[in-house]
């Protein structure tokens, strides 16, 4: 149930007629339902009272309550979700409002509470007090404000009424007192008109603090009254607005041409990025704001004292941690990448660049073989100030196709390669799909036809925009094999490419063999291979110290397939003595000086801010042993 926001929560003014409420019913996604629905609506009236309570040690306590009173109740029929409900408060009941709505069927519940009062009285609702005696309400005029502006903040009257009480009022932000100055009250009234300034960015708080007179005072408040009020301010001049143009559909394999420009023709700094919008999608990636990064609300950075409960001579109650205003914050290691991925992702980062002013920057960005929606994402900065700029691109073609392939083969597998053709073109007829392999895999069938007039199965009438095929083949060599898939149809075309790698299906085996040759002896001998054809390997090693093995036991440290801290630096550290254990030919130098430089630049990864060792890359918590 979504009830009124803004000024229409904050107050009503009351006249002889009767006020309506709009009321909107929509479901947990903020859509609106659809049909009729009946709501039970209620009104109540909310009262708040204080009092001073006093017991025989003559130590006064400040105490408060809450208190509702039901004052109509009607059931109305929605129609799409939408309806209104009119209601009638007889003068002179001004004050604070709640209306409850039921929904009878699912007994779901929402409210609202808003403020009533007669017209020239809009100060009136401020006379109510908070958690303490010593505390002050304050109200704005708005939510918000931009630089040039004037804030009215209203007193309550009850602090005000005195004739000689003067108000101290500080303008403060995260960090300092921007302001401040004092003002009589007589003077100015229950109302205080505040100038907002640049500096007054993204908000700042004020602080008011009330000395009413000691003698002839007409109410029952403290001496002294403070309160605080945070003010939410805008600079205009902090908000860049750029602007991207580009096509909103395009074809695989294509360029995308994308114009970058300031609505304004101001001057600023930016990136650009085109990105999978399935990608996006997995962890509902937004567009940086950077604007509300950097001017979102700060915490009040400054303390406030005062000594006028103990010179004033008259009881002012205690002023403790009433005032506890806080700000906004969020909590919000890469290897490289292959070339040869089994799902490409479509991301493209380019920048940064600087755009001149009154200038439009061109970018040709390329669309590999991709089939979705892709965002593009522009993010500025000049100055200061920032912003930013979406444009959601979808990328298809009359005809497509999708193949399927496992992640893994075994030596020897066969297997029935799914093809799926689309189109979206009654001119696509006969369509020929052509497959193409390395030697590692043996193609059983090359190409196929297909004509998406004929009918298929059982169906019957209109043809049908999707077609699927079975490939079959087979795999024979080990290694990582690559598999191209074009379909064509007259001048209509789509191609896909698919790495798939092929394993053993067993384990490697070693074999080994020893033998002593004494001085002046002649040794030979043969060695028989085994296995899977095209995957052998044969190593001499030759030492004058009992065979160690080295060449097996290096290889199985350095393929070992994880990589914590621990596991990294053994990998790395036994090659930096090497050249003390063997002799190494200049291409296994460079290789063991690469294994160490790899080995080093990735614990780069591992390192915290701190500058200890995280066990796992991004972990954050630092690990002794690492």
């Amino acid at each position: 149930m979504q009830m009124p926001k803004g000024d229409a929560a904050r107050g009503m003014l009351l006249t002889d007629q009767k006020q309506p409420v709009e009321l909107l019913l929509v479901d947990a996604d903020g859509k609106r339902l659809q049909g009729k629905q009946t709501l039970e609506l209620t009104l109540y009236k909310i009262s708040w009272k204080w009092w001073w309570d006093s017991s025989n040690d003559q130590l006064a306590n400040y105490v408060s309550r809450y208190s509702s009173k039901h004052l109509q109740q009607e059931s109305i029929t929605l129609e799409d979700g939408q309806g209104t409900w009119e209601f009638e408060v007889k003068y002179p009941d001004w004050g604070r409002y709640m209306i409850r709505a039921c929904d009878q069927k699912g007994r779901h519940c929402s409210g609202q509470v808003f403020y009533m009062d007669w017209p020239g009285w809009a100060g009136r609702d401020q006379n109510k007090k908070g958690l303490g005696a010593s505390t002050l309400s304050l109200s704005a005029d708005k939510d918000n404000y931009r630089v040039g502006d004037i804030a009215v903040v209203s007193l309550p009257e009850a602090a005000t009424d005195s004739r000689s009480s003067r108000a101290l009022i500080s303008i403060e932000n995260g960090s300092q007192v921007i302001d401040y100055y004092w003002v009589k009250l007589a003077e100015t009234g229950s109302q205080l008109h505040i100038p907002m300034t640049a500096e007054m960015t993204p908000n700042v708080y004020v602080s008011v603090s009330v000395i009413q007179g000691h003698e002839n005072k007409n109410n029952d408040e403290p001496i002294r009254l403070m309160g605080i009020l945070p003010l939410t301010v805008t600079d205009p001049a902090t908000h860049l607005d750029p602007q991207i143009t580009t096509v909103d559909e395009i074809e695989p394999e294509n360029i995308l041409t994308v114009d970058v420009n300031e609505a304004t023709g101001r001057s600023f700094n930016y990136t650009l990025a085109v990105v999978d919008e399935g990608l996006l999608g997995l962890t509902q990636f937004k567009t940086p704001d950077l604007h509300k990064g950097f001017y979102k609300k700060e915490a009040l950075g400054v303390n406030t004292w005062d000594l006028f409960d103990n010179v004033v001579g008259a009881y002012g109650a205690e002023l403790e941690q009433l005032l506890a205003i806080g700000g906004e914050g969020s909590l919000e290691g890469k290897d490289k990448d292959s070339d040869q991925r089994r799902f490409p992702p479509v991301v493209r980062f380019l920048g940064p660049f600087h755009l001149e002013e009154g200038e439009v920057a061109q970018h040709k960005i390329d669309i590999p073989q991709y089939l979705g929606a892709v965002r593009v994402m522009l993010v500025a900065a000049k100055d200061g100030a920032y912003g930013r700029s979406e444009k959601e691109v979808l990328v298809r073609k009359p005809l497509n196709l999708l193949a399927t392939l496992p992640r893994v083969l075994g030596k020897d597998e066969t297997l029935q390669m799914p093809v799926t053709l689309f189109t979206s073109s009654d001119a696509i007829k006969n369509v020929t799909i052509s497959i193409k392999a390395d030697d590692k895999i043996e193609l059983l069938k090359q190409e196929v036809t297909i004509n998406f007039d004929e009918q298929v199965g059982d169906s019957a009438g209109d043809r049908s925009d999707e077609r699927t095929v079975f490939i079959p083949m087979r795999a024979k060599l080990l290694g990582k094999s690559k598999v191209e898939i074009t379909a064509q149809a007259g001048s209509f075309n789509a191609k896909q490419t698919i790495f798939i790698t092929i394993n053993a299906q067993t384990l490697a085996e070693k074999r080994y063999k020893k033998v002593k040759i004494e001085a002046g002896q002649r040794w030979s001998d043969s060695a028989e291979l085994f296995g899977i054809a095209g995957s052998q390997e044969a190593a001499l090693e030759l030492s004058l110290m009992p065979p160690m093995n080295l060449q097996n036991r290096l290889q199985y440290l350095i393929g070992f397939p994880h990589g914590c801290v621990e596991q990294t630096t053994s990998k790395a550290l036994p090659q930096l003595f090497l050249p003390a254990l063997t002799n190494l030919s200049e291409k296994q130098l460079l290789e063991s000086q690469n294994n160490v430089g790899a080995a080093i630049d990735k614990l780069s990864r591992y390192q915290a801010s701190s500058g200890g060792f995280s066990y796992w890359p991004g972990q954050g918590n630092i690990h002794d042993w690492a």
